[in-house]
């Protein structure tokens, strides 16, 4: 035997240093790291301002000085993250001060003062600090571990305004940011704060709006993906940081975006005074509500207690009491408590405190290097609370190390894409654009669940979506049974088409027959259809009713079929050609296109149009079968349009035994023809396509430690599987392989689980991929449940195969490697070696090495995961029509006695090293069926949401446990008018007057389906208690069943429209009441957030019908008397008593009728249910019914509510 130690082969992927943090991104609410695991940051900021530092390293911001504060900033960075001194950051909030910016030979212009003041900002002198000092300070913070937030220039002036010079100006910081080549390669580790302390945020006409920020913000947002920068923004609110109720309706779009907040001692209704945990949480869910979609950090808080001295008045007007040198005047005890119940609370929210020196004692620890928290250590100060709650935060909700031996197509640049795309066998590619997404299918052959589809924004960056193909005969073949299979069958080339909001999914089963599957959801379910007769490496192409598909080999047919897929004729547009097959049709134009391959070995790819469908069609060669006198291999696939028009084409390129790969191609056309890539060549690398933004990168997974209640998408078995002989269940956190066949051939064992196998690309190599690097695959097995005659391990499938596996001999258990065909190999010798000198227990592991260069395997073995040694000798692959795909890991157990045992998978890894605590939660929750399977799925039959606001909806599904869950984040919903509300992220956002129905879908882990319906309105008048603000002035109370206004002597009470109300598209505010009133009522209208201020007032007196002309109307008091009021921003509506007593309100809503009536179809609310006499009633589908539970219908064109 030769032993052959397996350590020092590889080299990592990428390496810029040891200490350099994991890459983290946004999952839903919260930061994760690449494996999923929960990050919660917590650290310092700073700038490097010689003034803000105490002129520790200079006292100046230039050349001369840049040394000095770069090595003092490392100094810091050292200090902060000394966890043997007890010091724990991960994060620091680096502000590119100013001082180095701005261009002190500029003069000062402008109203602002201070840091606001923008006037002598440089962009020369951005870029030139940009390199040579801020990078080096983001460079020393990686190398120490820490994550980086980066904050522009300056402070944000008092008002800013969309399309104002300020919006300009971060315009200019971020392009020049997110440019950077540094700044971009490590978006994984260094975030964006897009701005600090915005006050006030106006619209382009100066005026308050909801959609300020938004329209604000997301400019500069899509100028740093344009760029391509993919890691996190953060988003700044109004308020100094402290109000962010605008993007509950107009949230921020895009991916890896968080809220970056600010919070003092004093605000969110929370100081030393009245500090409490329960009451700081629920001002700042009011504050924050983005805390529920997104992660929020906040980016300054500071405290420490009172003590002797001179206070100040901040900026706000608020005395500060002095203390110990921090911004706000607060204790540990008391507020600094309340607002760490804030962060428990919610769980998904990071901080940085406003200063290093609010954390440690800086210049003790210049001076004799020990770190110890800032002022003197005082418990009631945030220093040496937070060197606390960060030693407690260190031990939970941190980032595992990155994967290295990961697949990536990226240049360093990030600019352009190595081909092949993938690297790993998804042969027969074809391409469908849906929305927004690609989505791309391919052959899967005799694997299952099969016709993998992959999704992708960009065209480059690929991940999972569906295997929607779960089987396609029950045939024994398919399922290796009675020595029979389906190796190089089943599932051949596919067609994928979008079409009217929905993708078809045409599958030629070689030997199954024809089926059209087809779904308006691609992650969810799909619907499947067997079709009469099989269509040979098919185009689909819907026109109008007609639905055409192209096939054959030899000879291209054009087939019609009708609108329910039936075959009616078939018409040969080309013939004679010989090996011409992978036909995929377009209309593009005038013409018709059939877009083939010229097959086999080399290969080549052709087009052929016509202005008729059934022809005669014009040949262009596009990729010649030799290519300067080398044979080419890149051919068969499909041609795609991006939003922005560029044409693309998506071929794949025979690789030998790993497999064919899918490369990407421009195209571009002129006089109705394409051109595939240059002039016909494919090259290695190009510029990203042109989709409108950039998109982060993605890395289809390899790895498991299968602790998920699914089998990642990664994975197909070898045929199908016997599913009652494998659970994820039984062991949590292990995949446990019963044997399901009794055989002595692997090839014919069952439940042999499967994954592709990923090359690694290197630019510098024609071949296109790392040829001196080998992939790995191991696999670490529990053979303690064994029985007499059983085989496991781990196999590299082809045609040749190899393995290496434990086989129970005699009571023992000992290592076999060995190798063989599945068919007839010309040359190729079988063969087999036993170890049997080394003592297998309980745990082995088992390692395959593959080279894709050569198509040679190589095995190992290990009993404890350091030290592999060799067994058996290398094999040789190559691409085999017998198998028909590349080559494949393979997990297997089987019996070559008897069935009953079984082995228990604890992990696959691709990495060289694992140890499955470096990159998971050792803490580890298995899941149970009853856990997954819901029982049932509720909510509220009714909902109301203010026109501007969002609520969250609570559909709650019940599970087999008996726990409950919020699911309404999860579901899918059918809303019988959108533009009434919509819904997204389990946020009901209400859009203009309207009720709705609403059906929603939930599809739990186990794939079991149940729906709930609900009545939804959306109104400006919304009559449920929490939304009537009854302390506008005064104490006011409401009677929410009958709308009894109780506002109380000159008290005001009402509706607070919290990111603004548009009523400028109306005529009329009508208010009805039930009866006269005698409190000397009137309706007041505020377009600021506030009733100190312009105000518009209309008495009711006597009257029952108050009917406002808003089209008219005119400020009554304030600044503006007489002036017109502005409608499209209405921030309070308001109803005032002069006297006590009570204002019975029985309808208030906006029209454009003149007769004041209601808009639309009116909405009857009745408690009984309707009779025929009152004619028939139908559902909102247009449906007659016969009986009616609650929710809403109509009768005599009428809606009616039925509760």
């Amino acid at each position: 035997m030769k032993n052959f130690m397996f350590s020092g082969l590889l080299l990592a992927a990428v390496s810029v240093s040891a200490e350099v943090p994991p890459s983290i991104h946004v999952d839903g609410k919260n930061l994760t790291d690449t494996h999923g695991n929960k990050v919660v940051l917590h650290g310092v900021m700073d700038t490097p301002s010689p003034y803000f530092n105490n002129y520790r390293w200079g006292n100046a911001a230039n050349d001369a000085t840049k040394k000095d504060c770069i090595e003092y900033f490392d100094k810091l960075f050292t200090a902060i993250t000394d966890s043997t001194q007890g010091a724990y950051c991960n994060v620091f909030r680096l502000h590119l001060d100013p001082c180095w910016t701005n261009d002190p030979n500029l003069p000062v212009t402008g109203e602002e003062t201070g840091e606001a003041n923008i006037s002598q900002f440089s962009e020369k002198r951005l870029r030139t600090y940009l390199s040579t000092l801020y990078w080096k300070i983001i460079e020393k913070a990686l190398d120490h571990g820490l994550y980086v937030v980066v904050r522009p220039p300056g402070v944000c002036p008092g008002g800013i305004k969309v399309d104002g010079y300020y919006q300009d100006y971060l315009l200019k910081v971020w392009d020049i940011v997110s440019s950077n080549t540094n700044i971009k390669k490590h978006s994984g580790q260094v975030s964006i704060e897009l701005a600090n302390e915005p006050v006030n945020i106006y619209d382009a006409d100066s005026l308050e709006s909801a959609r300020a920020p938004y329209d604000f913000f997301q400019p500069i947002v899509d100028k740093i993906r344009a760029n391509g920068f993919d890691g996190i923004i953060w988003v700044p609110g109004t308020g100094w940081q402290s109000n962010y109720t605008c993007y509950k309706s107009n949230p921020i779009e895009g991916y890896n975006i968080g809220y970056a907040v600010h919070a003092y001692v004093g605000w969110y209704n929370n100081s030393d005074e009245n500090a409490n945990g329960e009451t700081f949480i629920q001002e700042f869910g009011k504050a924050v509500p983005v805390v529920n979609t997104n992660p929020v950090i906040i980016t300054e808080v500071d405290w420490s207690p009172e003590k002797e001295g001179e206070g100040h008045y901040d900026e706000h007007g608020n005395w500060v009491p002095a203390n110990w040198g921090t911004w706000a005047t607060g204790s540990t005890s008391k507020w600094g408590n309340a607002y760490k119940a804030v962060l428990d609370h919610y769980g998904n929210v990071s901080m940085t405190l406003s200063g290093t020196a609010c954390y440690i004692d800086i210049d003790k620890y210049l001076a004799d290097g020990t770190v110890a928290p800032a002022f003197e250590g005082n418990p009631e100060a945030c220093g040496k609370a937070t060197f606390d709650w960060y030693a407690d935060y260190a031990k939970v909700d941190f980032a595992r190390p990155d994967f290295t031996n990961v697949s990536t197509n990226q240049t360093t640049d990030g600019k352009k894409f190595i081909n092949p795309v993938l690297a790993s066998d998804f042969p027969d590619p074809d391409v469908a654009r849906l929305g927004d997404t690609y989505y791309m299918v391919s052959t899967t052959m005799h694997l299952f669940p099969g016709a993998t589809i992959l999704k992708s924004y960009d065209l480059v960056n690929w991940e999972y979506c569906a295997q929607p193909l779960e089987q396609l005969s029950t045939a024994d073949k398919y399922s290796l049974i009675g020595g029979k299979d389906s190796y190089a069958q089943g599932m051949w080339a596919a067609a994928l088409t979008a079409h009217e909001g929905k993708l078809y999914l045409l599958i030629n089963g070689n030997d199954a027959g024809g089926y059209m599957l087809s779904t308006d959801d691609p992650e969810g379910a799909w619907q499947m259809q067997k079709l009469e007769r099989s269509y040979y490496d098919p185009g689909l192409l819907f026109e109008g009713d007609k639905v055409y598909v192209a096939c054959g080999i030899g000879n291209i047919d054009i087939c019609e079929l009708d609108k329910n897929l039936k075959f009616k004729k078939s018409t040969t547009v080309l013939r004679d050609k010989p090996g011409l097959e992978g036909s995929h049709l377009y209309k593009i134009g005038d013409y018709y296109y059939i877009y083939a391959t010229y097959g086999g070995w080399p290969s080549g790819q052709a087009i052929f149009r016509s202005k008729d469908i059934t022809g005669p069609y014009e040949e262009k060669m596009l990729i010649e079968k030799t290519i300067n006198g080398q044979p080419n291999t890149v051919h068969q696939g499909a041609l795609v349009e991006t939003p922005t028009g560029e044409w693309w084409t998506m071929l794949m390129e025979d690789k030998g035994a790993i497999g064919r790969l899918p490369s990407l191609h421009p195209v571009a056309w002129a006089d109705g023809w394409p051109t595939v890539a240059k002039d016909g060549v494919p090259q290695l690398a190009y510029t990203k396509p042109d989709v409108g933004t950039t998109y982060q990168e993605k890395i289809l997974p390899t790895n498991d430690n299968f602790r998920q209640y699914s089998l990642g998408m990664q994975w197909q078995w070898n045929h199908n599987p016997d599913d009652g002989k494998w659970s994820l269940f039984e062991r949590p956190g292990f995949l446990r392989l019963y044997t399901a066949s009794v055989t002595d051939d692997l090839m014919q064992a069952r439940n042999t689980l499967t994954q592709r196998i990923f090359a690694f690309h290197n630019t510098k190599s024609p071949y296109g991929l790392d040829t001196s690097r080998p992939s790995i695959g191991t696999v670490a097995l529990n053979l303690k449940h064994m029985q007499e005659g059983d085989m496991a391990g781990l196999t590299i499938q082809q045609d040749p195969y190899a393995y290496i596996a434990v086989h129970v001999k005699d009571g023992k258990k000992q290592l076999i490697w060995g190798q063989d065909t599945l068919r007839t190999v010309d040359g190729f010798e079988p063969a087999a070696v036993t170890e049997t000198s080394v003592s297998i227990d309980t745990v082995v592991y088992l390692r395959a090495q593959f080279d894709c260069g050569t198509g040679k395997a190589r095995f190992f073995y290990s009993t404890d995961n350091k030290e592999y040694v060799q067994l058996g000798s290398e094999t040789t692959f190559r691409f085999n029509l017998s198998v028909f795909v590349g080559a494949r890991f393979g997990i297997f157990n089987y019996a070559t006695q008897a069935l009953g045992g079984y082995v228990d998978v604890d992990w696959f890894t691709t990495e060289e090293q694992f140890e499955e605590n470096t990159y998971f939660d050792p803490d580890f929750e298995g899941y149970s069926e009853d856990m997954l399977t819901m029982q049932s799925l509720s909510v509220r039959p009714e909902m109301e949401v203010m026109i501007g606001q969002s609520e969250v909806l609570e559909l709650m599904a019940t599970f087999k446990d008996g726990h409950t869950e919020n699911v309404a984040a999860k579901a899918k919903y059918e809303v019988s008018d959108p533009e009434v509300l919509s819904l997204s992220s389990g946020m009901v956002v209400g859009k203009k007057d309207g009720r709705v129905a609403v059906k929603a879908t939930y599809t739990d882990p186990m794939g079991n389906t149940l729906t709930a319906s609900f009545t939804a309105s959306s109104t400006f008048f919304p009559w449920a208690d929490e939304y009537i603000n009854k302390t506008l002035f005064g104490e006011g109370t409401y009677l929410e069943q009958t709308h009894a206004f109780f506002p109380g002597v000159n008290g005001q009470m009402g509706w607070v429209y919290e990111n603004g109300a548009d009523m400028s598209g109306y005529k009329y505010l009508v208010f009805k009441l039930d009866k006269v009133q005698k409190v000397n009522a009137a309706i007041n209208i505020y377009p600021q957030n506030s009733i100190w201020g312009n105000c518009y007032s209309k008495p009711i007196g006597d009257a029952t019908m108050v009917v406002i002309p808003l089209q008219e109307i005119e400020y009554t008091s304030g600044d503006a008397i007489g002036e017109p009021v502005n409608t499209a921003n209405i921030m309070i509506v308001a109803l005032y008593a002069g006297n006590g007593g009570v204002i019975d309100v029985s309808d208030a809503y906006l029209t454009n009728n003149d007769d004041y009536s209601p808009e639309g179809v009116s909405v009857g609310s009745i408690h009984i249910r309707p009779t025929e006499t009152d004619g028939p009633v139908y559902n909102l589908q247009g449906m007659r019914v016969d009986r009616m539970t609650k929710g809403v219908y109509i009768q005599n064109g009428k809606k009616i509510l039925v509760k």
